[in-house]
C-alpha cells in the first residue's frame, strides 16, 4: 500500500497490498464500522506473525485499533512458556498482545479437533464482546492441505470450495487476507523484517492426517496447484449455482428467519446438483452444523424427501407438508440453557439466533408452554401463524427482571449493521433503556460466504 506522504512500510509490497485491500473493503462496507478493532489469532509460526505484522502497520494508518491473541490450549508441558516467548515478542515489536488460556482439559482423542475447537470459542468469544472482526493467517498451502483432506473424505463441490476468503463464525466476522500467498512469501517476509518464529512440534507428527498430507505435496508439489485450481473452479460452480438457487428461490420459495418453505413438486422436478445446494443453503441458514453436509448425506436424505418421507439433517427438520418442504431447527430435541443478557447488547442464542435487547433478563426458547399459548401473545400468533410447533417452539423469548415476557421483532441485516454502530459508535446514546423493553432477533447462518465488499450473502426474510 503506497500512503500518501510516506514511505512503504514492508519489504514484501503483496502482502502489504493484499491487507490493505482488505481493511479498506471492511472500513467502506456496511458489514463493519470504520475505527472498528481488529484482532489477530497468533500461534507463533511465520503465516501468523507476518500476518500480525502487517495488519498492526495498516491499523496504524487506518486507525483500527488492533491487537494480537495468542491461544494457550495446554496440550503440551511446554506450551504456557510458549504462548509467553510468542507474546513477548510481539509486545518487543510493540504489538498490543494478549494471551488466553482453554480452560477446559485436553480431550483424551481427537486432540487436534478439540484443540481446533476450543481456539476458536476462545477467540471469537473475546472478539465479538469487543465487537471487532478477526484476521486469520491461513494461507495458499493451507488451502490445498483442506481440499485434498475434504476429497479424501469423499466430499463434493462444497467442500471442494475450500477455505472462504472470509466467514461468519459464531457471529464474528473472521477474515483471511493471506489465503491467496504461499507460505514461502510469508517465510521470507519475516525473515526480511527480522520477525523470530516459532515452531509447533506437532506439526511434525505423523500421527495427523493433515501433517501427513503436508509432508506428500511437499513432495509432490504439482498437487498443489491442480489443488487450489480445482478450489478456484468450484467456488466458481457454486457461484452459478447460487445465481441459479436466487431464481429458484423468488419462484417457489418462502424464506424467513424461522423457516423455509419451498414447493415440493418444483424441488422435485430441479437437477440433483440444485436440489443438493437448496438444502444445503437451508441447512446453513437454520440448523447449527460446524460444517456443511456431506454430499453422501444431502444424496440419502434428499432420496427419502421426495418420497414424502420426514428426514433430520445437521440440526435440520425436512417436513414434506403436501404441496410444500418446509425446513427448519431441529436441535431442540434438548432444550437450550437459559443465557442471561445485559442491557443494549448483543448474545448469541442456541447457535442459532443472535440476540440484541435493550433491557436486561435471561433468554430461554418459547417452548411447548408457550407455544400453547401463542394466540394470547399477538405479536407471536402473527409471527408463528402457518409455522409447525417443532420450529415455533425454538424462538427466543426474552424474560426481563422487571417487565412481563418480550416477544421478539425480527431483524433485517441492515438494521443490524444500524445497531453495530449504534452501540459502538455512539454508545451514549442508548436507545430503549428504561422505555419498552425490545429485544431483536436476527437469524445468522453459520457458515457464510462474504462479496469482494464482505457484505453477508444468503439472507432473505
Amino acid at each position: 500500500m503506497a500512503v500518501e506522504g510516506q514511505p512503504a512500510l514492508l519489504t514484501a509490497t503483496c502482502l502489504d497490498d493484499n491487507v490493505s485491500a482488505c481493511l479498506s473493503a471492511l472500513r467502506h462496507s456496511a458489514a463493519v464500522r470504520s475505527g472498528q478493532p481488529v484482532f489477530t489469532a497468533v500461534s507463533g509460526g511465520p503465516d501468523s506473525m507476518a500476518l500480525c505484522d502487517v495488519v498492526d502497520r495498516v491499523c496504524r494508518i487506518t486507525g483500527h485499533p488492533h491487537q494480537a491473541l495468542i491461544v494457550d490450549h495446554g496440550l503440551r508441558a511446554a506450551s504456557a512458556n510458549e504462548a509467553q516467548t510468542v507474546l513477548g515478542r510481539l509486545q518487543t515489536r510493540g504489538i498490543s498482545a494478549i494471551c488466553l488460556t482453554v480452560p477446559a482439559s485436553p480431550a483424551v482423542s481427537g486432540k487436534m479437533e478439540w484443540a481446533r475447537q476450543q481456539r476458536f470459542a476462545l477467540l471469537t468469544a473475546y472478539v465479538q464482546d469487543r465487537g471487532g472482526i478477526l484476521m486469520l493467517g491461513h494461507h495458499l498451502d493451507d488451502q490445498a492441505e483442506t481440499i485434498a483432506m475434504r476429497l479424501a473424505h469423499g466430499t463434493g463441490l462444497a467442500g471442494a470450495v475450500g477455505i472462504l476468503p472470509a466467514r461468519l463464525l459464531n457471529g464474528v466476522v473472521c477474515v483471511r487476507p493471506f489465503i491467496s500467498l504461499p507460505k514461502t512469501e510469508l517465510i521470507q517476509y519475516c525473515a526480511e523484517a527480522g520477525i523470530t518464529t516459532v515452531s509447533d512440534p506437532s506439526n511434525d507428527q505423523q500421527v495427523y492426517e493433515r501433517v501427513r498430507i503436508r509432508n506428500f505435496l511437499a513432495k509432490e508439489s504439482r498437487f498443489s496447484a491442480q489443488l487450489v485450481r480445482l478450489g478456484n473452479t468450484a467456488r466458481t460452480l457454486t457461484s452459478v449455482m447460487a445465481v441459479q438457487a436466487d431464481i429458484f428461490a423468488e419462484q417457489f420459495c418462502c424464506i424467513t428467519p424461522l423457516m423455509t418453505s419451498m414447493a415440493f413438486s418444483a424441488f422435485q422436478d430441479a437437477p440433483p446438483l440444485l436440489q443438493r445446494y437448496l438444502i444445503r443453503q437451508a441447512v446453513l441458514r437454520h440448523g447449527a452444523p460446524d460444517y456443511p453436509p456431506s454430499e453422501a448425506s444431502l444424496t440419502k436424505v434428499i432420496l427419502a424427501v421426495c418420497q414424502q418421507q420426514t428426514r433430520t439433517i445437521s440440526g435440520c427438520l425436512l417436513r414434506p407438508n403436501g404441496r410444500l418442504l418446509q425446513i427448519g431447527p431441529e436441535f431442540g430435541r434438548q432444550d437450550a440453557d437459559p443465557v442471561i443478557i445485559d442491557a443494549d447488547s448483543f448474545i448469541m442464542f442456541d447457535k442459532r439466533w443472535l440476540i440484541h435487547s435493550t433491557h436486561r433478563g435471561t433468554i430461554t426458547r418459547l417452548g411447548k408452554a408457550g407455544w400453547a399459548q401463542r394466540d394470547k401473545l399477538s405479536a407471536y400468533y402473527q409471527v408463528l401463524r402457518g409455522v409447525p410447533a417443532a420450529f415455533g417452539q425454538m424462538i427466543p423469548l426474552l424474560h426481563p427482571l422487571d417487565a412481563e415476557g418480550v416477544t421478539p421483532h425480527f431483524g433485517a441485516y441492515d438494521e443490524l449493521s444500524a445497531l453495530y454502530q449504534s452501540r459502538w459508535c455512539h454508545d451514549a446514546r442508548r436507545t430503549g433503556v428504561g422505555n419498552v423493553p425490545k429485544m431483536t432477533v436476527f437469524s445468522l447462518p453459520r457458515l457464510s460466504e462474504y462479496s469482494g465488499a464482505l457484505m453477508i450473502t444468503g439472507f432473505k426474510t
